[in-house]
């Protein structure tokens, strides 16, 4: 061993930039000989000649905390200042980390250099976090950050290809089949171009040649993952695949402040509810929602057991622009729910209820910006796709849920609507306390983990939120859009007179700009909005004041509470049925014998009569005594197809890791 210059067998040295193993081949005293090899060159120098040339610095000493590279010569294509330029790059990192050191995972480190990287004194592009990463811990240690350590370790300029060409060519044959497969994986694919070239190699041993080297799996995984575009991709899983994946647009739906950007959507719940009176189940409600894109706050929600409609949509997007405080008071839950106002852009599905002249000459009225989301790419609504999926999460837990969704109901034999206890009522104000108390103040992945509610509070707080002036008249401009003639009697529709003191003026301010065509006396053509989940009021327009005006129905008892969809079925029924007198029967009367008929329906109804019988006993012990019932002979029964018992054993595992 050389103790001054601590050279030892087996150690490493660097002559003139090169790495050289080092090997002791005699100890002759203080003098003592070396053995310096590397793959391109072997020297014997004597102690000596080892501390000559340390002093002259053409010998340079390993360092264990330096790569190798780090004392190779800067490369002719790249500038030492550019060397030098990355390396102090990756020296104020290291540095910067020392002093405040964080945790490693991705989410730590890119706060971090969100907070170093505005104070570094060389301008750059700010590094992903596992590059940093890699930098913390190879380029040296705390405390002992060195410049040396933090140059460039790969050679930098042109390099000529590793491969054989013919090899080369075989990879990029491979990588085209890849693409033109749709049902081939990647691993697949890279041991049939590894076949290729050990067959082609095979075929140059017998022609007398040397065979050619054989690439690595990597490298050839390599080559397929990056010769991944949007065209290879539509040859291979289709246009809707290529387009999701590489569009910029699809999935991305951004916004910088509060209700810049609101989406609405619609799933049913896996949640079976019943009715309130009769105890039959209804079966899955359907719940649109409306969720502010930059804070992910959800600015109101509509649950309905019929499917969405016009009135869905209207009657979610005025609770939007309400305060929530009446709301919280009628389910009696404690909490804060701050989220209202008037939506600037309004993202909806291709629906006919949303893309109707109605309801978006109704948005545009109130200044909002209606905007159809891409048919059959649920991927650029993501943000409430996913919300949908908490939400079902936490239902399907309820009394009534449908645990792992429907298919794996089917598959248990299991009937959710056994247990099913709750009704509409309950249902909303389950959901009304989730989204106060729990999903509000849940961390939000998507917002760095801050809540729904701390990111509207602050966003709120920095930009001015739109607000509704007049509710009265926003409601009015919301609903559907027919034309009625109006007299002083009022208008008519659906066989309800509308009247009120607004007539005087909306005679005397349209009746003068009348046109002579069609002209009748004291009478005149009016827009009327018309409110599908309420028949009690109308609103006509008066194009001279640009204002709505209500009338309200004549028959105010029969109005209460009506909503447009049952008004219909009792006009249908009172237009079937007449007196003895041939009078048609009075609405009041039409509406308590159909609601009467349908309550002995729901009576009579067989489902509900076993239930009765049954005490509404666990789903278990009813499948129990069902199987007792039918006597259970093993002889007679047959097996179970192999496929079906897979498909139980699942339904089984998945009950038992939840």
């Amino acid at each position: 061993m050389c103790l001054e210059l601590g050279l030892s067998d087996g150690g490493s040295v660097f002559l003139d930039g090169a790495a050289f193993s080092l090997r002791i081949l005699a100890d002759e005293g203080e003098e003592m000989r070396f053995e310096l090899s590397n793959d391109n060159d072997a020297a014997i120098l004597s102690s000596a000649q080892l501390r000559h040339a340390y002093a002259a610095s053409e010998l340079s000493l390993f360092d264990p905390l330096a790569h190798p590279a780090d004392l190779q010569p800067i490369h002719a294509s790249v500038s030492v200042e550019s060397a030098d330029t990355n390396a102090m790059i990756r020296l104020y990192y290291c540095q910067a980390f020392d002093r405040n050191p964080v945790n490693l995972s991705d989410k730590k480190l890119k706060k971090f250099i969100a907070d170093v990287a505005p104070d570094c004194p060389i301008p750059h592009k700010p590094r992903s976090p596992g590059t940093v990463r890699r930098w913390i811990r190879t380029r040296g240690e705390a405390d002992n950050r060195q410049l040396r350590y933090m140059r460039d370790r790969q050679m930098k300029g042109p390099q000529g290809p590793r491969l054989d060409p013919e090899v080369e060519a075989l990879i990029q044959e491979g990588v085209s089949a890849h693409y033109k497969a749709m049902k081939r994986k990647i691993s697949t694919s890279v041991e049939l171009i590894t076949a290729r070239v050990i067959d082609l190699n095979r075929k140059r041993i017998e022609a007398g040649l040397s065979p050619l080297p054989i690439p690595s799996g990597t490298t050839i995984w390599r080559r397929i993952t990056e010769s991944r575009s949007p065209e290879n991709a539509a040859t291979k899983w289709g246009r809707h695949i290529s387009e999701a994946s590489f569009d910029p647009l699809l999935g991305r739906l951004t916004a910088t402040r509060p209700l810049e950007t609101v989406v609405i959507d619609h799933t049913q719940l896996d949640l079976h509810l019943v009715d309130e009176k009769t105890g039959c189940v209804w079966g899955r409600p359907t719940l649109c929602i409306a969720i502010d894109v930059a804070t992910r706050a959800i600015l109101g929600f509509w649950l309905s057991v019929r499917a969405p409609s016009i009135e869905t949509l209207t009657g979610l997007l005025r609770a939007c622009v309400r305060p929530k405080g009446h709301l919280l008071e009628r389910h009696g839950v404690h909490g804060d729910w701050p989220m209202y106002g008037l939506p600037l852009t309004l993202v909806i599905d291709n629906g006919k209820e949303g893309v109707g002249p109605s309801f978006r000459t109704s948005c545009k009225q109130q200044a909002i910006e209606p905007k159809i989301a891409p048919v059959r790419k649920p991927e650029y609504k993501g943000i409430v796709e996913r919300l949908f999926r908490t939400i079902n999460e936490f239902v399907s837990e309820l009394a009534g849920g449908v645990p792992g969704g429907p298919e794996l109901s089917r598959r248990l034999r299991f009937d959710p609507s056994g247990d099913a206890i709750l009704t509409l009522d309950d249902a909303d104000a389950i959901l009304t306390d989730w989204i106060t108390n729990y999903y509000h103040h849940s961390p939000h992945a998507g917002l760095d983990n801050e809540t729904p509610y701390a990111a509207w509070k602050r966003l709120s707080s920095e930009y001015a939120l739109r607000r509704v002036y007049d509710l009265d008249q926003f409601d009015s401009s919301f609903g559907r859009l027919v034309q009625r003639r109006l007299s002083r009697k009022g208008v008519v529709i659906e066989g309800l007179i509308y009247t009120g003191l607004g007539i005087d003026g909306l005679l005397r301010d349209l009746l003068p700009e009348q046109t002579t065509k069609n002209q009748v006396a004291n009478a005149v053509r009016v827009a009327v909005r018309v409110m599908d989940d309420d028949v009690g009021t109308v609103h006509v327009f008066n194009p001279k004041r640009q204002k709505y005006v209500p009338l309200e129905c004549e028959e105010r008892s029969y109005s209460r509470f009506m909503n447009r969809a049952l008004h219909k079925e009792i006009q249908a029924e009172r237009r079937i049925e007449m007196d003895v007198s041939g009078k048609k029967l009075g609405l009041a009367e039409a509406k308590a014998r159909i609601l009467s008929n349908v309550e002995e329906r729901q009576k009579s109804n067989k489902r509900t009569l076993r239930r009765q019988a049954r005490g509404l006993r666990p789903q278990t012990e009813m499948r129990s005594e069902d199987r007792k019932a039918k006597g259970r002979s093993s002889a007679s029964s047959k097996a179970a197809p192999e496929t079906e018992q897979k498909k139980h054993k699942v339904a089984l595992n998945f009950l038992e890791d939840g």
